[in-house]
């Protein structure tokens, strides 16, 4: 499990990841071990006696991913990265502090909902900061001719253009 992809949070953004990274993996033909390459943790209690498996090559658990134990008791013993995805930001900034100080090789991505929160979660370890209202803000140009084709890249576009056009 050393290669495997950590999701914490399977909510709507955690589901969405998880949707993407299985995609991905699928588009990459990256699967075919027997071990889930993404492991998402989620606490909602339905999954304590399941294990859910949305996607060849992921399963998500039940368990408080934000401890680095219930990771490695799962066999992940050096995540490939780690995606935060919980939709309170205390338990963001908590988690990415936590597992930054268990896993300081891996890269954390963390979600933040506004642009202020994103400097907390850099100071806690975040390696990238996915701020919500920037990606929508980076999506409205593509939106609005009908051609959005998802989350762009930093270099893919100018702030102060799609902030013109979005106006």
């Amino acid at each position: 499990a050393e290669d495997s992809v950590v999701v914490l949070g399977h909510s709507e953004i955690g589901r969405a990841v998880l949707r993407v990274l299985s995609e991905e993996q699928l588009a990459r033909n990256v699967t075919g071990s027997r071990i889930p390459n993404i492991v998402a943790f989620s606490r909602n209690p339905d999954l304590v006696d399941t294990i859910l498996s949305p996607a060849p090559g992921a399963v998500v658990l039940y368990g408080d991913g934000s401890n680095p134990e219930v990771i490695r008791s799962s066999g992940i013993t050096h995540p490939k990265a780690i995606f935060v995805a919980h939709q309170e930001h205390a338990r963001v900034v908590s988690a990415t502090a936590r597992l930054h100080a268990a896993f300081p090789d891996t890269p954390i991505y963390a979600r933040a909902a506004k642009r202020r929160e994103s400097r907390d979660l850099q100071l806690a370890g975040a390696t990238e900061v996915v701020v919500e209202c920037d990606e929508l803000a980076r999506s409205v140009p593509q939106l609005m001719r009908g051609a959005w084709e998802g989350p762009l890249e930093d270099g893919d576009y100018d702030s102060e253009e799609a902030y013109r056009e979005a106006a």
